[in-house]
């Protein structure tokens, strides 16, 4: 009788390791959703002649050096040694004369330099920068400042008037000067701050929004969301200041959709899977016989490409459905978002199943970023326009806005809950201070 059961149950272990191996190599599609979010992003062109596009891989040249060509040889390079070998890390001595100028990023800025720098951006951010004695105080530095740093300043101007601009398409090791970027915009919107000019602040602002329409990864957006919410607060009291009527568009569905970004963080999880597919699969034609019969057996088992980027997937697929809802059901749909879970351990796809565990992150503040900057622009509107105040706030607030208002300001109230789970910036409210006209 023992004899029959454990027969029965060598039998049973032999059909089902059968049946198991036999699922195992069964092949995973990937789905349509995944493969239509990654021809959001395009594929590396070599014969790409765009210059913006290799400007910005091109910024950080020294002033004696033309960064659209800079930025087309790094770029370039960066693909080659990619391609030929994914595990290879960047080397100066590949580079050709020009392109071993790539400089230190400390040479563009002393320490008086930063320091001044830190303290401009400290009152664009302030609420009464304009009523301090800094501009006044520091003009002889600043304006020093703004002429040493001229030829960037030059540069800066010419990347936002690229009127093909697209951000620039990653590479799987690039690293955009993204620090100097912003300290660039910085010392620029001094200088406009400095000119009092409405129209040009305006037209600066009007650039940045054209920016979002274009395909743009989750730092690109970032930025330029950052950028716009200072732009706007100089726009706000030089306007009210200079007693104008100033309207700014709202953002459309395109600005506030996550789907483009998500597409970016979609094609970087395609290059980490890729390589540890390719590793297996090398890895596999490189051995024999058995080794080579339990490679093909365990190797689906640890790792399925199709499968782990149809899980990544999961991670923004319903963050990306609620950026695109109109308001009202945005403001409840943030608070209720459910990532689904992922399994701690799987019969298929190990590796690929807990990479995507620790690459899933909580995109809230990724889509309501572009919400607080529309709501801020709606406040902005309203104060610099001939409405009055409380009808319009009453019509505003039919649409599932909640405003907030005292003496010194008016706010749309942040319509995320949670908001300690959000970073110091994604808790605030969208506000624009009222200063006096005189």
């Amino acid at each position: 009788m023992l004899k029959k059961i454990v027969l029965g149950m060598l039998v049973f272990c032999f059909i089902f390791g059968g049946a198991y191996v036999v699922w195992l190599q069964k092949e995973v599609k990937l789905n349509q959703e995944v493969v239509n979010i990654l021809k959001l992003v395009p594929a590396y062109d070599p014969n790409i002649q765009q210059t913006a596009f290799f400007y910005a891989n091109g910024f950080d040249a020294l002033a004696d050096v033309n960064p659209s060509v800079l930025g087309k040889e790094r770029y370039d390079l960066d693909w080659k040694l990619y391609l030929a070998n994914p595990d290879a890390q960047k080397n100066s001595q590949n580079f050709s004369a020009i392109t071993a100028q790539q400089i230190d990023y400390k040479i563009f800025w002393s320490k008086e330099d930063k320091k001044l720098i830190a303290e401009i951006q400290d009152h664009l951010n302030s609420a009464d920068y304009t009523e301090t004695s800094f501009w006044n105080e520091n003009k002889t530095a600043i304006n020093a400042l703004l002429g040493q740093k001229q030829f960037l300043l030059d540069r800066y101007q010419q990347l936002i008037h690229q009127p093909n601009y697209q951000a620039l398409i990653q590479t799987p090791t690039a690293n955009s000067p993204y620090t100097l970027y912003f300290d660039t915009h910085i010392l620029f919107l001094a200088n406009l701050y400095l000119k009092g000019s409405t129209d040009n602040v305006l037209a600066y602002i009007h650039l940045k929004l054209d920016r979002l329409n274009h395909n743009l990864n989750s730092v690109d957006k970032a930025l330029i969301i950052v950028q716009v919410n200072q732009a706007i607060d100089v726009l706000n009291i030089l306007a009210q200041h200079q007693s104008k009527q100033i309207q700014l568009p709202q953002l459309n569905a395109e600005q506030l959709s996550s789907e483009k970004q998500a597409a970016y963080e979609m094609r970087n999880n395609y290059y980490v899977f890729k390589n540890i597919d390719d590793r297996l699969k090398r890895a596999s034609d490189q051995t024999a016989g058995l080794a080579k019969l339990w490679g093909k057996i365990y190797t689906p088992f640890a790792f399925d490409f199709n499968q782990s980027m149809n899980q990544a997937y999961l991670n923004y697929q319903p963050y990306i459905e609620v950026s695109k809802l109109p308001y009202s059901k945005f403001s409840v749909k943030i608070n209720q978002i459910e990532l689904p879970k992922q399994k701690k351990w799987a019969l298929r796809n190990n590796i690929g199943n807990i990479l995507n565990q620790v690459g899933g992150y909580d995109w809230a503040q990724e889509i309501l970023q572009p919400r607080l900057l529309d709501n801020k622009i709606q406040v902005f509107n309203i104060i610099n326009s001939k409405q009055n105040l409380d009808v319009a706030i009453a019509n505003k607030s039919k649409a599932g806005y909640v405003f907030i208002r005292n003496r010194n300001q008016l706010c749309v109230e942040n319509p995320f809950k949670n908001r300690q789970q959000l970073n110091k910036r994604s808790q605030q409210d969208s506000c624009i201070y009222l200063y006096s006209k005189s």
